[in-house]
């Protein structure tokens, strides 16, 4: 193969060396693949679904600073209800957005993570 770069001065590539070559072949013998060895990219909504997943706990931590707040005692019962209904919420929508064995795998992660440092 020629390449001609602007000032017009010829350059060859080397040979691609492949297994037939070393064999006595010619170079050209055998296609050389490369693999690919990128991580596929994940889906937007896979990464949505994670960062929904991450915000999930911390709903419940606001449950407690309901009685600090500045309310009636029934609104503040209405906030940390309100509370709960949005974190089950954005379980679901992590779920759905992340896809089911997607979630799983990942509680399955947790869960083994979680159990072998309570046994050390």
């Amino acid at each position: 193969m020629t390449i001609q770069n602007h000032a017009s001065e010829k350059w060859t590539s080397p040979p691609v060396v492949t297994p037939a070559a070393q064999d006595g072949g010619t170079p050209r013998d055998m296609p050389v693949s490369i693999p690919d060895t990128r991580k596929p990219r994940k889906p937007l909504r896979f990464k949505i679904g994670v960062a929904l997943l991450i915000l999930y706990p911390f709903m419940y931590l606001a449950i407690p600073l309901a009685p600090m707040l500045p309310l009636d005692g029934a609104l503040q019962i209405a906030f940390a209800g309100g509370a709960i209904a949005v974190a089950e919420v954005i379980l679901i929508a992590a779920i759905a957005l992340m896809g089911k064995e997607a979630y799983q795998a990942i509680k399955k992660k947790i869960k083994g993570r979680v159990s072998r440092k309570g046994k050390s």
